[in-house]
């Protein structure tokens, strides 16, 4: 074969896997999870102007729904990015909450202009008692964040796990005789 292992499998994954931006279980006897929660949903959201790829410029939410099958059980999202190289982008933890038994929900926000242009999964914990996870499940869902046209004229890879777009001030401050 060609090219390094990592660009071998970064070839694979971007030719190979299936995007899935949502999954959802009806039957909550049948959905992943265990006697104490159970996922129900899983989606990748953001705002398409008609069928428009999702941008590094555009924020996204991961929504999360499972089935709490606990009387007040006091429980948290935590939820894992990773990118098609398997480097953790990121960990957000949702803040924890005494629910009763039923569907929760959670929504991760996640800021346009932060995540860089590659493919993505998800993987996502439900902890109790902000210390024990109850299920982690990975590969919930795979996302593709594509780059846009750029200023200038260099178009390679833009490097670094994230890409913020971050408030800069420059100002001219004297003038030097050489």
């Amino acid at each position: 074969g060609h090219g390094t292992a990592s660009e071998v499998v970064s070839n694979y994954l971007q030719n190979g896997a299936q995007l899935m931006l949502q999954q959802v279980w009806d039957d909550v006897d049948n959905a992943p999870g265990n006697e104490k929660v159970r996922i129900h949903a899983v989606r990748i959201q953001y705002e398409k102007a008609g069928e428009q790829n999702l941008t590094v410029a555009m924020p996204v939410d991961m929504v999360f729904e499972f089935w709490n099958l606990e009387e007040n059980a006091y429980l948290s999202f935590s939820v894992v990015i990773y990118n098609d190289n398997d480097v953790c982008i990121l960990n957000s933890g949702s803040p924890a909450k005494l629910y009763k038994k039923g569907l929760i929900k959670g929504v991760c926000h996640i800021p346009g202009n932060f995540l860089n242009d590659s493919l993505y999964r998800v993987r996502l914990l439900i902890v109790k008692d902000r210390s024990t996870p109850l299920i982690d499940i990975d590969n919930l869902a795979t996302f593709e964040v594509h780059d846009l046209p750029r200023e200038g004229r260099w178009y390679g890879k833009w490097i670094g796990a994230v890409r913020p777009s971050l408030a800069w001030e420059t100002h001219f401050m004297e003038s030097k005789e050489c």
